[in-house]
């Protein structure tokens, strides 16, 4: 299952500060008099190889962290496999498992190193953190619904305008330029998220490089005018 037409090694690598549960292990290092509890709950692992399932799997649910690379989560659907959404450098994933239904599977699409908490031993730690855990996930989990919807809606050239946006926007918040950046998914992933035929992704991006506001050098976009794909998604501004 390895994604070898996606950009192998984004080079991103996050820090505490930069980390979706840095306000879980705040909570964990305040709430607990023992010095070892943030370090038996939150445990850090990689590197996981292209191809691996990270989670889903044992139906144990488990919130984790990206430190480095990229992670996608995929639900089965009916005799095909649907990807979902993506998550890059200091994006938390997990949350969707604590919904109804099968949970997702979680795979590494490129080398990733992890920081996870496993959700019913957070208990151990004291309410505090169970809350904390609880709001942190209720917040991804709304954010994401909101997100998916407004990628799906609109023509085929806003959909796809808006998540090159969104990805362009997510990577800056790793400390990468906005203007160049890698695809965190195939494009047959990509299609599938935002609801297109790979044939007619492939058009659009085409278009996109003739009207000269984007380029892409294999797994790599150079944004070249974001006020026109801003207005292409259908937006005031870029950001």
């Amino acid at each position: 299952m390895n994604d070898h037409n996606h950009a192998h090694g984004s080079g991103t690598t996050i820090t505490c500060s930069e980390c979706a549960l840095r306000s879980v292990c705040f909570q964990l290092t305040r709430a607990s008099g023992q010095a070892d509890l943030l370090e038996r709950l939150i445990c850090r692992s990689g590197p996981h190889p292209a191809g691996t399932v990270i989670a889903g799997d044992d139906g144990v649910p488990t919130l984790g962290v990206v430190r480095s690379g990229v992670v996608v989560a995929e639900h089965p659907g009916r005799g095909q496999v649907r990807t979902i959404s993506a998550y890059l450098p200091g994006e938390l994933f997990g949350f969707e498992a604590l919904g109804e239904g099968p949970p997702p599977r979680y795979i590494a699409t490129e080398p990733v190193f992890l920081c996870r908490l496993p959700i019913e031993p957070t208990v151990e730690a004291g309410e505090a953190v169970a809350c904390e855990v609880i709001q942190l996930a209720g917040k991804m989990f709304a954010h994401q619904r909101q997100q998916l919807q407004a990628l799906r809606n609109g023509d085929a050239a806003s959909r796809v305008a808006r998540w090159l946006l969104d990805v362009s926007r997510r990577w800056a918040h790793t400390g990468r330029s906005p203007h160049r950046f890698p695809l965190p998914v195939t494009r047959q992933r990509w299609a599938a998220m935002i609801g297109l035929a790979p044939g007619t992704l492939s058009r659009i991006l085409g278009r996109l490089e003739e009207l000269e506001i984007a380029r892409f050098h294999r797994h790599q976009v150079d944004l070249l005018d974001a006020e026109a794909l801003a207005a292409m998604a259908g937006m005031t501004t870029a950001h």
